[in-house]
């Protein structure tokens, strides 16, 4: 685990700067702003949930493989219309869960840091980040 974590320390700094970005986000940008963004990834996932379902159509129509296909694309298509439709709720809901998986990052950073704390050398950006990410969860 010790070579798995110092191999990719950079998946744990992108960790903290996606937390810092989302938590700046949610708590500097208007709400204006975040509903036009909520708004547009919901016709985004729209139209991918669209292509999608025509591809899996042309799929059943050659007789390969489509049905992981088609339920990405069903999930896609109901997800884009719950945006579109509840969009208020969507941000909400998407705050909360953004600041539940920082104060769950964080807590996993902190048990691997007391774990293999005396094995790794970048103790100090373990501690920071997790410390970052539970701030920012918290915040949310």
């Amino acid at each position: 685990m010790r070579v798995q974590i110092t191999r990719n320390w950079w998946m744990f700094t992108l960790n903290g700067l996606l937390a810092i970005l989302y938590a700046v986000f949610a708590l500097f940008v208007p709400a204006d702003t975040l509903l036009v963004v909520a708004k547009y990834t919901g016709i985004a996932l729209l139209l991918f949930g669209v292509i999608m379902l025509l591809t899996a159509i042309y799929r059943i129509n050659n007789k390969s493989p489509f049905a992981v296909l088609l339920t990405q694309s069903i999930i896609t298509i109901v997800l884009g219309s719950l945006i579109l439709i509840y969009t208020g709720q969507t941000i909400t809901f998407f705050v909360m869960m953004m600041g539940i998986w920082a104060i769950l990052s964080g807590i996993l950073l902190l048990v691997i840091l007391v774990n293999l704390g005396s094995e790794l050398s970048n103790k100090n950006m373990l501690l920071t980040n997790a410390l970052i990410s539970l701030l920012f969860g918290v915040i949310l």
